[in-house]
């Protein structure tokens, strides 16, 4: 089976239509794919969609065109590859093609990408190929303006700063993608928008604030302005569209700092065990401040000792009391594999003060974590685990080993288990794996060839699992077996000449629970002299014909059917089953005009009425 795809792309600026070759279009590439040939399925690039900036302003048009080598094609199906998008795209067969159309209103910044499926069905709905997986891009456009973090319009700066660096940034992002520098924000501080006048701040094109001016907490101990956000950068070409906002920005001038924090009950020293989770909180640090507001606040940071950053230290910043620093296990901790302990040199300091670098202003304190050992489940070793066995094996098969290894408090002993509920391995103290009984390919517990063992490791108090993948390889060791109606049909008892050749009388089908390599194609058969004929249809189907003109009304024929399955490399399995053939006398539209038929054709409606009389005259 092989099939193409041909796509079609409207670029909404210059209004191109590109097919099965790459396009340059104002800078964008939009590269498809060459199409290729693959032995199954069809071969495709991603299609693309511009959005539109309204949705009111919306109409239908084609996104592009697939087109299957089959003749067969009677109509294409797009389905979404989730629910809710059922309705936004969709398939009509124009002459041989499949034309794909977008329906609704569609939004890059909901959406970016969809993801459909196509297929091509002949008359009967049937596939003629393979199903196509087609994703649908939708292209920007700047139809959505900045919008600022309001969190980031209130700012803070000490009075003392000398304007070296920024002490504050403000953010605003742009739904909008890249292309074109959509969401590509320029931050710029409106002139004369100071309130008290003056010209104490400046702001740069990334949203950095720097003080530029005087500052002064006493007198001003706040100062507001305005900014503007707009997208596409700082552009300034004649013409060039872009989109803006405004918001007022608020700045506190703070007091200087002139005091180092001072921890509380410093070195510290504590015990963890291994097994404690990670996230869990094993010690607090305290500290206070003098100085005031801002200044007071104090926050920690592990600045020697974590290389591993095995801990991490969370800061509660006070103003008004102690400042908190909440030591945390950021990953697993191991006794047997990592230092048993740990040197820490904690930081503390005022990270919003202007001096925050200054190490006069600024304290240290000593914590030492040890880890102690605990005890912990077996650790599987190797994996995966899988093997391979042959169903119906009456001889004991090695089929694989496991390892699992304990070495809490100097090493401990494991011991194995197997917790299937089927019994067909055994495990012994090593970890080797056996089979002790057969195992049957076609059982419940195994899927597509697939037996999944659960073996446990022990140390006597703590367990640990690992899956053994067993892949069962099939023997042919079972015949097919009827499937499906068709197996007990009612005929009329004469046919023409003509019908003999061409009426089917019934279809029936089979199945074959192996494998399949040891299924299908059946072959179904007669008995010899069979008063019917039998003609294979398809891989696991027969048609049943009439043999002869006419046949005895109200006999029953039970015919015996033959069915052989066929096996790559494996003897054939033959089943029988019985069609059962009920002839009737019919009418003109050929259906049955006596329902109770005795077996040598007498019509039992007939004797129920002559006793029906008889009860009557004795009754009077």
């Amino acid at each position: 089976m092989r099939g193409f795809i041909l796509l079609s792309l409207w670029l909404t600026l210059t209004g191109t239509f590109v097919m099965g070759k790459s396009v340059k279009n104002k800078g964008r590439k939009n590269a498809l794919r060459e199409l290729s040939r693959r032995k199954r399925g069809w071969a495709y690039p991603d299609l693309f969609v511009t959005e539109v900036d309204d949705q009111y302003f919306f109409v239908k048009k084609e996104v592009g065109k697939v087109e299957s080598d089959s003749k067969k094609v009677q109509s294409y199906t797009l389905v979404p590859a989730v629910p809710e998008d059922e309705g936004i795209f969709s398939i009509k067969k124009e002459g041989n093609y499949g034309v794909i159309y977008v329906n609704k209103f569609v939004d890059r910044e909901v959406k970016e990408l969809y993801q459909v499926y196509i297929r091509a069905l002949d008359a009967s709905g049937t596939d003629c190929e393979e199903r196509v997986d087609v994703k649908i891009r939708i292209l920007d456009i700047n139809d959505n303006s900045p919008e600022f973090d309001e969190s980031t319009l209130v700012a803070s700066v000490q009075e003392d700063d000398k304007g070296t660096k920024p002490f504050h940034s403000i953010i605003a992002t742009d739904a909008d993608g890249p292309e074109n520098g959509y969401n590509l924000v320029y931050f710029s501080k409106i002139p004369g928008s100071e309130v008290p006048p003056g010209d104490r701040f400046t702001v740069m094109g990334n949203g950095k604030i720097i003080a530029t001016g005087d500052l002064d907490a006493e007198n001003t101990p706040q100062v507001t302005f305005q900014v503007e956000a707009r997208d596409r950068g700082n552009f300034t070409k004649p013409g060039f569209m872009f989109k803006s906002v405004s918001a007022h920005v608020t700045v506190k001038i703070m007091d200087a700092n002139d005091h180092a924090p001072v921890f509380i009950d410093a070195p510290y020293a504590i015990t963890v065990g291994e097994l404690t989770s990670v996230g869990s909180i094993v010690y607090t640090i305290e500290a206070t401040d003098d100085d005031k507001g801002m200044n007071s606040q104090v926050t920690f940071e592990i600045i020697s000792g974590n290389s591993q950053d095995r801990f991490r230290i969370e800061s509660i910043p006070n103003e008004s009391g102690k400042s908190l620093g909440k030591v945390y296990i950021n990953s697993p901790l191991d006794f047997e594999t990592q230092p048993h302990t740990y040197d820490f040199k904690i930081l503390g300091y005022n990270k919003d003060a202007t001096n925050a670098d200054d190490p006069r202003f600024q304290s240290k304190a000593d914590l030492r974590i040890t880890v102690d050992d605990e005890n912990e489940p077996p650790v599987f070793q190797n994996l995966p685990y899988a093997g391979t066995i042959t169903e119906g094996l009456t001889i004991t098969y090695n089929l694989g080993r496991v390892q699992a290894t304990d070495e809490d408090f100097g090493g401990q002993s494991v011991t194995y288990s197997i917790e299937n509920e089927e019994k067909w391995f055994s495990i012994d103290s090593s970890g080797n794996i056996k089979s002790v009984q057969t195992i049957d390919r076609e059982h419940e517990s195994v899927h597509d060839g697939i037996y999944i063992l659960q073996i446990k490791a022990t140390d006597g108090s703590e367990d640990s699992f690992a899956e053994f993948v067993v892949t069962v390889l099939d023997k042919n060791d079972n015949a097919p077996q009827p499937d499906g109606g068709g197996w007990d049909v009612s005929i009329c008892s004469t046919f023409e000449d003509d019908d003999k050749n061409a009426l089917v009388l019934t279809t029936i089908s089979a199945k074959d629970i192996d494998g399949p390599t040891n299924g299908a194609p059946f072959k179904f058969g007669f008995l010899p002299n069979s008063d019917f004929r039998i003609e294979s249809q398809g891989n696991t189907s027969a048609l049943v014909y009439p043999a002869k003109k006419n046949y005895e009304v109200g006999v029953t024929y039970e015919e015996v059917v033959r069915i052989e399955d066929s096996p790559l490399a494996e003897a054939v399995q033959t089943g029988t089953s019985t069609l059962t053939i009920r002839v009737c006398r019919c009418e003109a539209d050929g259906s049955c005009s006596e329902k109770i038929i005795s077996p040598g054709g007498f019509n039992y409606l007939i004797l129920v009425g002559v006793l029906v009389l008889i009860l009557v005259l004795i009754g009077k």
